[in-house]
C-alpha cells in the first residue's frame, strides 16, 4: 500500500504544479483582460468627448465666410462653433470652409447665426454717435469736447465685448475635434498663447484680396499687457484671423483650452494694433452662452 502511494505521490507533485501553472496563467489572462477592458474604456470615452481623441487642426479650425467678408471660426461642440461677431455682420447664414491644404477646398458646409448681440451694439452707437457728431460739430466747448469723445471711447470698448457670434452647422456635418473653453480671468503677464487661424492675403487698406489662397497659420506669442478688460498679445493680428482661437500654452491639441478670440475692432484700428494683438476674453463669451442657453441646448 505505501509502495503504491510513494509512487503516487510524484504524481501529485507535479499535478499541484500544473495547478499552480494553470492559476498563474489565469491570473495574468485576467490581468490582460482588465487592461483591455480599462483601454476600452478609455477609448470609448474619448470617442464620445471628441469623436475618436485624434486632434485635427484643420477641422476643429475652419474658414468662415459671410455676405460681406471672411474670417476663422473654430468649433466649440460637434456641430458649434466661434468665430468674431464682426465676421459675420448681418449674415444670418455662412459658408464653412474645411481646406484639405492651400490649394483644395475638401468640404463647404452651410452654418447659421445662431446667436451675436454684436450689430445690435454696433447699431444703437452709430446712433448715439451720429447724434454726438451733432453736437461735436457746433460745440465750442473743448471740456465738453474731450467728455464726448471720451463717451464714444467707452461706447466702442463696450461694442468689442459683444464681438462673437455662435454658429451652429445646419447640415449632418459633425466635426470630429473641437477645443474645449477655458478661463481667461487666470491669464498673466507673459503667459505663452497660442492662435490658430486663416491667413488671408490682403491689400495696402487691410482688405482681402484672394480668400482662395488663405491657409491655416499656427503662430506662439505672449500677452504683454491688459487694456480696458482686454487682452494684447505681443503680434498684431491680420486680416482673416479675426475669430481664431487663443491657446493658453505653447502647443495646440486636445487638452489646449481656448482664453480669448482674435478680433478686429473700431479702437483696434485706431492704436492697439500699434501696440499689439486685441483679443476678447474667452469669459465675456461663456457668460454670454450662458444667457443664450448654449449649455441647455447641448
Amino acid at each position: 500500500m505505501m509502495e503504491n502511494l510513494n509512487k503516487f505521490y510524484p504524481t501529485l507533485g507535479l499535478l499541484g504544479k500544473s495547478i499552480r501553472k494553470i492559476k498563474i496563467c489565469k491570473f495574468y489572462i485576467i490581468v490582460a483582460i482588465s487592461g483591455l477592458i480599462f483601454s476600452s474604456i478609455i477609448f470609448i470615452y474619448s470617442f464620445l468627448r471628441n469623436d475618436g481623441g485624434n486632434f485635427n487642426i484643420n477641422k476643429a479650425v475652419v474658414m468662415v465666410k459671410a455676405d460681406k467678408g471672411w474670417g476663422t471660426g473654430f468649433f466649440i461642440e460637434k456641430k458649434y462653433l466661434l468665430t468674431a461677431g464682426h465676421v459675420v455682420g448681418n449674415s444670418k447664414i455662412v459658408d464653412i470652409i474645411i481646406k484639405k491644404d492651400k490649394e483644395h477646398i475638401k468640404e463647404v458646409h452651410k452654418a447659421k447665426v445662431v446667436y451675436t448681440m454684436y450689430n445690435d451694439y454696433v447699431n444703437k452707437f452709430i446712433i448715439k454717435y451720429n447724434s454726438m457728431l451733432k453736437e461735436l460739430q457746433v460745440t465750442k466747448s473743448a471740456n465738453r469736447k474731450k467728455e464726448l469723445l471720451n463717451i464714444l471711447g467707452k461706447e466702442l470698448n463696450n461694442i468689442e465685448k459683444y464681438d462673437w457670434a455662435l454658429l451652429k452647422v445646419t447640415d449632418n456635418y459633425v466635426s470630429d475635434s473641437r477645443f474645449k473653453l477655458g478661463k481667461s480671468s487666470g491669464c498673466k503677464l507673459n503667459d505663452d498663447v497660442t492662435l490658430a487661424g486663416y491667413f488671408y492675403e490682403s491689400n495696402a487698406m487691410g482688405a482681402i484680396v484672394n480668400p482662395d489662397s488663405a491657409t491655416i497659420n499656427v503662430f506662439k506669442s505672449s500677452i504683454t499687457s491688459f487694456k480696458d478688460g482686454f487682452i494684447i498679445i505681443k503680434q498684431k493680428i491680420d486680416p482673416g484671423y479675426s475669430g481664431s482661437p487663443v491657446i493658453k500654452g505653447n502647443k495646440i491639441g486636445n487638452d489646449n483650452k481656448v482664453i480669448g478670440i482674435a478680433i478686429e475692432g473700431y479702437n483696434k484700428k485706431l492704436d492697439i494694433q500699434s501696440i499689439g494683438g486685441f483679443i476678447l476674453p474667452i469669459d465675456y463669451v461663456r457668460n454670454g452662452l450662458k444667457k443664450a442657453g448654449f449649455y441647455k441646448k447641448k
